[in-house]
């Protein structure tokens, strides 16, 4: 048994010498090649389409070489803060593609909570498995067949947390180092209500979608002593601090960071290839294309992704870091591609996750669930979490006061797992 391929292989390799432009050329052929393969089918294909950077190039790409409509599907949501559907229309009429939306209310993705469990197999806790299986519902409809955009940002450097990083670094290491000092003091002084506020205040082209999160992430970045600690940090969806506090003595004693070991291992590569590798090998891996697969499977959809042929991955991996990442910007080079199709104008707008709203959720509709997950003796039996640490969480929810929404859905997914297998 042997490992014929490894990302961190291409990484490690000779950086590519070619101009910007030869670059940009190479990589539209690149991903026009990808995406017409992933269209042959003896059956109805059609593409997933967010109005983000990823889906959009792929939608682009196709439409431009294809004579007849390609078929796009987006789902919207009520609540302003997390609806991309506006976005994703206005490119699709741009390019003239048959598009279906749906907005879809809160009862559509609650009803779908009790299936997590039996489609995952495992105590799947990532929310937005909700909202893709609405998609794949809708896109089932009319094709047999989905192009995905995902590992865009694990190719191609787009995570907001990249970027923070990348800053971050700059700043510690300038001459100005004083900068860093003010901006750390100013991030332990502000909170995330006063940090949403302020978000609010700003236009909508500079508008940060679920900001209180990424402030919380950003503040703990800014604290750390290390890039690797910046990076598990802001790759954690529950503090470590938090988990410290909450779990059993000993519960994990044998546990180690075996995902991240590969950070040391490789240090001789620079931190966005670093980062970018570590992602592509875990969270891609494990929680996205996890996420996609059983969503689109659970529908007997076929699900593809263009964006990570392996050649795109190779050949990204050699791009040089300071082309990845350039004037400020993450996905400079996809960016680049996409608006050879579609202006700026039209294109350029704040990252968005495909997120939904737990906290709102977990206090209302969720709420008995939630608090029958909390109290429910499968916890004890287990002996992870502390039976003190679970009351707290439980009276808290009952005040309707939440801490760590994230980590009562981690609980909840956990008890609908193991009360189910």
């Amino acid at each position: 048994i042997y490992k014929y391929w490894d990302i961190y292989d291409f990484y490690s390799m000779e950086k590519n010498k070619k101009s910007e432009d030869e670059i940009l050329y190479d990589l539209e052929d690149l991903i026009i090649d990808s995406c017409q393969l992933r269209m042959v089918s003896d059956v109805p294909v059609g593409v997933f389409l967010s109005g983000g950077y990823d889906s959009s190039t792929v939608t682009a790409l196709l439409q431009k070489n294809s004579k007849e409509k390609i078929r796009t599907f987006t789902i919207g949501f009520m609540e302003k803060e997390f609806n991309e559907a506006n976005d994703a229309k206005k490119i699709a009429n741009y390019l003239g593609t048959d598009h279906t939306e749906y907005y879809c209310t809160a009862d559509d993705m609650l009803k779908l909570v009790d299936k997590l469990s039996y489609h995952w197999d495992e105590p799947f806790a990532d929310d937005s498995a909700l909202p893709t299986m609405i998609v794949s519902q809708l896109a089932k409809k009319d094709v047999s067949v989905a192009l995905s955009a995902d590992g865009g940002d694990e190719v191609f450097f787009g995570y907001s947390k990249y970027f923070a990083i990348k800053k971050i670094e700059a700043l510690r290491k300038s001459k100005f180092r004083f900068r860093y000092r003010v901006l750390k003091i100013v991030a332990n002084t502000l909170n995330e209500t006063s940090v949403t506020f302020l978000n609010s205040l700003l236009p909508k082209s500079k508008k940060e979608s679920n900001i209180a999160d990424k402030f919380k992430k950003f503040k703990n970045m800014i604290n750390s002593n290390s890039s690797e600690e910046m990076f598990i940090r802001a790759s954690s969806v529950v503090e470590a601090s938090f988990l410290d506090d909450v779990l059993v003595d000993g519960a994990f004693k044998n546990f180690e960071k075996v995902s991240f070991g590969d950070f040391k291992k490789n240090s001789n590569l620079d931190t966005i290839d670093q980062m970018m590798a570590m992602d592509y090998k875990t969270f891609m891996v494990d929680d996205v294309l996890c996420k996609v697969d059983r969503a689109t499977m659970s529908l007997s959809l076929e699900g593809r992704e263009p964006l990570l042929d392996h050649r795109i991955a190779e050949y990204m991996a050699r791009v040089p870091s300071d082309i990845k990442y350039k004037d400020g910007d993450g996905k400079y080079l996809l960016r680049k591609v996409l608006n050879r199709y579609i202006p700026k104008s039209i294109t350029d707008r704040p990252k968005s996750g495909f997120t939904v709203p737990l906290k709102f959720w977990i206090l209302n509709e969720l709420k008995e669930e939630a608090l029958s997950a909390l109290e429910n003796k499968i916890l004890i039996e287990d002996a992870i979490i502390k039976e003190s640490s679970l009351k707290k969480i439980s009276e808290d929810l009952k005040n309707g006061k939440i801490e760590n929404p994230t980590f009562i859905w981690m609980i909840m997914v956990y008890v609908m797992w193991r009360k189910k297998w």
